[in-house]
Protein backbone atom coordinates (compact mmCIF):
# COMPACT_ATOMS: atom_id res chain seq x y z
CA UNK A 1 0.00 0.00 0.00
CA UNK A 2 2.73 2.51 0.89
CA UNK A 3 4.41 2.29 -2.63
CA UNK A 4 1.77 2.51 -3.95
CA UNK A 5 0.95 6.12 -2.46
CA UNK A 6 4.83 6.78 -3.47
CA UNK A 7 4.12 5.96 -6.68
CA UNK A 8 1.58 7.72 -7.27
CA UNK A 9 3.37 11.10 -5.86
CA UNK A 10 5.89 10.45 -8.03
CA UNK A 11 2.89 10.32 -10.69
CA UNK A 12 1.59 13.74 -10.15
CA UNK A 13 4.62 15.00 -9.20
CA UNK A 14 5.85 14.15 -12.88
CA UNK A 15 2.94 15.15 -14.51
CA UNK A 16 2.80 18.56 -12.53
CA UNK A 17 6.45 19.40 -13.19
CA UNK A 18 5.56 18.65 -17.28
CA UNK A 19 2.83 21.33 -17.34
CA UNK A 20 4.85 24.02 -15.32
CA UNK A 21 7.59 23.24 -18.32
CA UNK A 22 5.20 23.31 -21.09
CA UNK A 23 3.99 26.81 -20.21
CA UNK A 24 6.98 28.30 -18.98
CA UNK A 25 8.98 27.00 -22.96
CA UNK A 26 5.92 28.71 -24.35
CA UNK A 27 5.95 31.70 -22.13
CA UNK A 28 9.62 31.53 -23.03
CA UNK A 29 8.82 31.51 -26.78
CA UNK A 30 6.42 34.21 -26.92
CA UNK A 31 9.26 36.29 -24.88
CA UNK A 32 11.66 35.63 -27.79
CA UNK A 33 9.16 36.76 -30.51
CA UNK A 34 8.00 39.47 -28.72
CA UNK A 35 12.17 40.07 -28.72
CA UNK A 36 13.01 39.92 -32.28
CA UNK A 37 9.96 42.21 -33.58
CA UNK A 38 11.07 44.36 -31.08
CA UNK A 39 14.59 44.57 -32.04
CA UNK A 40 13.44 44.65 -35.57
CA UNK A 41 11.43 47.87 -35.50
CA UNK A 42 13.95 49.62 -33.24
CA UNK A 43 16.52 49.10 -36.10
CA UNK A 44 14.16 49.96 -38.86
CA UNK A 45 12.96 53.60 -36.57
CA UNK A 46 16.84 54.05 -36.34
CA UNK A 47 17.36 53.84 -40.00
CA UNK A 48 14.57 55.40 -41.03
CA UNK A 49 15.87 58.64 -38.52
CA UNK A 50 19.33 59.12 -39.90
CA UNK A 51 17.80 58.45 -43.40
CA UNK A 52 15.34 61.66 -42.41
CA UNK A 53 18.32 63.92 -41.07
CA UNK A 54 20.76 63.05 -43.67
CA UNK A 55 18.01 63.96 -46.21
CA UNK A 56 17.05 67.47 -44.00
CA UNK A 57 21.09 67.84 -43.92
CA UNK A 58 21.25 67.32 -47.95
CA UNK A 59 18.24 68.88 -49.09
CA UNK A 60 18.21 69.10 -52.87
CA UNK A 61 15.42 67.15 -54.02
CA UNK A 62 16.84 66.58 -57.66
CA UNK A 63 19.53 64.48 -56.16
CA UNK A 64 16.90 61.90 -54.67
CA UNK A 65 15.90 58.51 -56.22
CA UNK A 66 14.08 56.03 -55.86
CA UNK A 67 14.05 52.72 -58.01
CA UNK A 68 13.21 48.95 -57.14
CA UNK A 69 12.71 49.32 -53.74
CA UNK A 70 16.06 51.28 -53.51
CA UNK A 71 16.38 55.02 -52.15
CA UNK A 72 19.63 56.68 -53.58
CA UNK A 73 20.48 60.11 -52.85
CA UNK A 74 23.59 61.64 -55.69
CA UNK A 75 23.91 57.60 -56.90
CA UNK A 76 24.97 56.79 -53.39
CA UNK A 77 22.20 53.96 -51.64
CA UNK A 78 20.64 55.49 -48.51
CA UNK A 79 17.45 52.80 -47.87
CA UNK A 80 16.92 49.29 -49.57
CA UNK A 81 13.88 47.10 -48.92
CA UNK A 82 11.49 49.99 -49.37
CA UNK A 83 8.01 48.37 -49.50
CA UNK A 84 6.17 51.85 -50.28
CA UNK A 85 7.04 55.45 -51.19
CA UNK A 86 5.41 58.60 -51.95
CA UNK A 87 6.80 61.95 -52.59
CA UNK A 88 4.81 64.88 -52.29
CA UNK A 89 6.07 68.62 -52.88
CA UNK A 90 4.02 71.88 -51.87
CA UNK A 91 5.53 75.34 -52.56
CA UNK A 92 8.40 74.55 -50.31
CA UNK A 93 7.47 71.65 -48.35
CA UNK A 94 7.91 68.24 -49.81
CA UNK A 95 5.99 65.28 -48.10
CA UNK A 96 7.78 62.12 -48.02
CA UNK A 97 5.85 58.94 -47.01
CA UNK A 98 8.09 55.91 -47.11
CA UNK A 99 7.85 51.65 -45.50
CA UNK A 100 10.64 49.69 -45.19
CA UNK A 101 10.56 45.60 -44.51
CA UNK A 102 8.55 42.96 -45.33
CA UNK A 103 8.61 41.24 -42.03
CA UNK A 104 8.22 43.63 -39.60
CA UNK A 105 6.81 47.08 -41.66
CA UNK A 106 7.96 50.32 -40.27
CA UNK A 107 6.40 53.39 -42.00
CA UNK A 108 7.18 56.98 -41.30
CA UNK A 109 5.99 60.34 -43.07
CA UNK A 110 8.21 63.53 -43.06
CA UNK A 111 7.72 67.31 -43.81
CA UNK A 112 10.49 68.20 -45.20
CA UNK A 113 12.12 71.47 -46.93
CA UNK A 114 13.06 70.38 -49.74
CA UNK A 115 15.32 72.53 -52.49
Amino acid sequence: MRRSIVLLEVIFSMALFSIVMIYSVNILFSLQLKSDKTLNYSFNTLTLETTRLYLQKNNKKDEIEYQNGILTYGGYILLDDITSYQLTSNADISTLLICVDQTYPTCQKWNLKLI
